[in-house]
């Protein structure tokens, strides 16, 4: 089947190859319904389609180590002073890591390396200006590290044939920043900070997490307020008297906060034999390694982190409040369920997991989450009239990093990390189940706390038998929801989907 459809370019031509695969299955099942085994055939090919999608990715990730061209040294620099970050030092003996590798970073390398592009700057000469240095900065930083441990007569990063134009670079910046700045003239050394690049390769590899507003994290524990209750308003009458008529009384505003304590996450990244004949080439395969690696782990984590307490049987994360967390957390607490699908995926459902959450399920916050088993069944969903729910994006789909479709107006994310071991209660058994699950998420009720950049280190003892040296990167950030989750229906599903 999939050979009538053209998928030379997944951005645009996936979403169209679902719809192409949903109206040809509808095409051929009777009014009967579809069978389980048709269903299956589906998926398998649904499956397939998405397949094409990791391929790109491949092709997005191999783009990224080429190296941006050299800047135009003719044109100025034009920088926002406003959109300087702070370089977050922490005494705190939980950030010894980041701590004193952030007080080597002053305010404006700090911000030249991880803030937001579109922030520091509108100009497109300056912007391909920064994306320049954070490569050179990046691949200095690498090599740097590499070079003081293997090569017995090397001399430091200023010998390397990168760092001429890294210190042009730095002092262009340095000099467009002179009058709001303290370290006038201060050479930025680079550091064991990668910079923001490296968010890049690991967005790329993302899908569940871009739902999610991340914020920038000044220290290992921050809190964020949210509003507990609303203002109330009244109908007052009109003064009719030299004494006046009282009006109501104000109401008050409750606010509340949650702690976002960050978490380390480590990444091993085995040197690459091409370091041999081509340093940079190296030191982008390095950079590619850490970026799918960590967002693999951070997928994870976001879905099925068991924190608060562990549902799941087997080795399960418990670092962070997962997405399955919350859920759980609100099943237990409210002794209510989530919605039973081992009969099927029906309208009606589909409709009581967001409508059960109130206000906390209204389309505008919303979004799906399934893997490939629930997409099939999505896609085949039919209301009590027989019009199907799904929604084709078409072309305008963001199928590599984000929805490839709604339903109920809703996104719909697919991600692999969606179990598909659940029992019909939604959690993983110690015998594996065959079920999996889909997911109604409220988005701004979980916030994801980012510390600035990614620190590496390198080594040759971990690998020491067998020859090899290592770089590690260590990400430091934290996922969990912002309202309470025992107490709000943040999230809800739809359990006991079967899977093929």
């Amino acid at each position: 089947m999939l050979d009538k459809f053209k998928l030379d370019n997944p951005e645009v031509d996936v979403p169209v190859a679902l719809e192409q695969l949903r109206g040809s299955f509808n095409a051929q099942i009777g009014k009967e319904g579809a069978t389980e085994e048709q269903v299956e055939k589906l998926a398998r090919d649904v499956t397939d389609v998405l397949a094409k999608v990791e391929e790109h990715k491949k092709e997005l990730r191999d783009a990224l180590r080429t190296a941006p061209p050299p800047a135009d040294d003719a044109k100025s620099v034009k920088l926002d002073r406003s959109a300087m970050v702070f370089a977050p030092g922490s005494d705190d003996k939980s950030d010894k890591d980041f701590g004193p590798a952030m007080r080597d970073l002053n305010n404006v390398h700090l911000s030249l390396l991880v803030a937001p592009v579109a922030r520091l700057t509108d100009d497109a000469p300056t912007t391909k200006k920064i994306v320049r240095f954070r490569y050179l900065s990046d691949m200095l930083t690498l090599i740097n590290m590499r070079e003081h441990e293997v090569n017995p007569n090397y001399r430091g990063w200023e010998t390397l044939p990168q760092a001429s134009e890294y210190k042009a670079l730095a002092k262009q910046f340095s000099g467009a920043l002179s009058d709001a700045t303290a370290h006038e003239g201060a050479e930025f050394v680079p550091t064991s900070i990668l910079s923001g690049a490296i968010y890049d390769r690991i967005a790329i590899n993302l899908q569940v997490a871009n739902l999610f507003e991340t914020f920038p994290m000044v220290a290992p524990v921050v809190k964020r307020g949210f509003r507990g209750s609303k203002a109330v308003s009244y109908f007052g009458g009109e003064q009719t008297s030299d004494t006046g008529t009282s009006y109501a009384t104000a109401s008050t505003i409750n606010t509340d906060d949650q702690t976002f304590t960050a978490s380390k996450q480590y990444c091993l990244a085995l040197e690459t034999e091409e370091w041999e004949q081509d340093a940079i080439v190296g030191a982008n395969f390095v950079m590619d390694e850490m970026g799918v690696a960590m967002a693999d782990k951070k997928e994870a984590t976001i879905l099925n982190s068991n924190l608060t307490t562990t549902f799941d049987a087997g080795t399960v994360e418990d670092e962070m409040y997962g997405l399955r967390d919350a859920l759980v957390t609100y099943l237990a607490a409210s002794g209510k369920s989530a919605v039973d699908m081992s009969g099927g995926m029906t309208a009606e459902a589909l409709a009581e997991v967001w409508g059960a959450m109130g206000a906390l399920g209204q389309v505008s916050d919303g979004a799906w989450i399934c893997e490939t088993n629930g997409l099939a069944r999505l896609m085949v969903a039919k209301n009590s009239d027989g019009i199907p729910l799904w929604n084709a994006l078409g072309a305008q789909g963001p199928a590599v990093t984000g929805s490839i479709g709604q339903v109920f107006g809703r996104p719909v994310i697919v991600s692999s990390h969606v179990p598909t071991t659940l029992n019909n209660s939604g959690v993983i058994p110690s015998s594996a189940g065959s079920k999996t699950a889909i997911y109604h998420v409220c988005c701004p009720a979980f916030k994801i706390g980012e510390r600035l950049g990614v620190q590496v280190a390198y080594s040759d003892h971990y690998r020491f038998a067998y020859g090899q040296r290592t770089f590690r990167g260590i990400s430091r950030w934290v996922f969990r929801n912002l309202l309470p989750a025992a107490t709000n229906r943040i999230i809800n599903g739809g359990f006991g989907i079967a899977t093929y």
